[in-house]
């Protein structure tokens, strides 16, 4: 086909969509080799559990049945949720109290939004409801724990381990029926 003007596309257009061809296939750059994290709908952080795949910072190594949190912040990374619409985040945890210390505070906030506090004083269910604009895109659920200790420091044995909250396990189920 020509470039004339009984063509099906003036000269300058076609040129522009010739143009932009080949900028996409100069620019194309294959996507880097990493592994893809389904969204999580139940974490459990034991050494058997997939918890760790998606804790970020601020974690201790798993134990048999938790993972501890490290110092004052912990941050779990979790891609965005597969649909729409508010979720119910359910966590099971314990904190670490012991001697004067009979509870923990931990705050837990995305995109620097504050969605929760809770105190802890014994194992239990913990929850927050998220909204849509609370996951779009990468979830950092961030946790904030300020008044985490070691062991040692309360005399109770050597572990120098900065200790707050013993996560266990995590839902994050839609929440339906809610409508905003």
């Amino acid at each position: 086909m020509s470039n004339s003007s009984s063509s099906a596309y003036p000269t300058d257009l076609q040129h522009r969509w010739d143009r932009l061809a080949e900028v996409r296939l100069e620019t194309a750059q294959p996507a880097p080799m990493q592994a893809v994290r389904p969204f999580p709908s139940h974490l459990r952080f034991g050494s058997g559990g997939n918890g760790a795949d998606y804790c970020l910072f601020g974690w201790h190594n798993p134990e048999a049945d938790f993972t501890w949190n490290s110092g004052i912040e912990a941050v779990l990374e979790l891609p965005a949720p597969p649909t729409a619409g508010p979720y119910l985040l359910n966590l099971f945890a314990a904190p670490f109290i012991a001697g004067d210390m009979h509870r923990q505070t931990m705050e837990l906030s995305i995109r620097g939004e504050l969605i929760a506090r809770w105190s802890l004083s014994y194992p239990g269910h913990y929850f927050a409801l998220l909204f849509d604009h609370h996951l779009a895109g990468t979830l950092d659920l961030v946790f904030r724990i300020p008044d985490t200790c070691s062991p040692k420091e309360l005399g109770l044995n050597g572990d120098e381990r900065r200790l707050g909250v013993r996560f266990h396990q995590l839902w994050l189920t839609p929440w339906e029926g809610v409508s905003l």
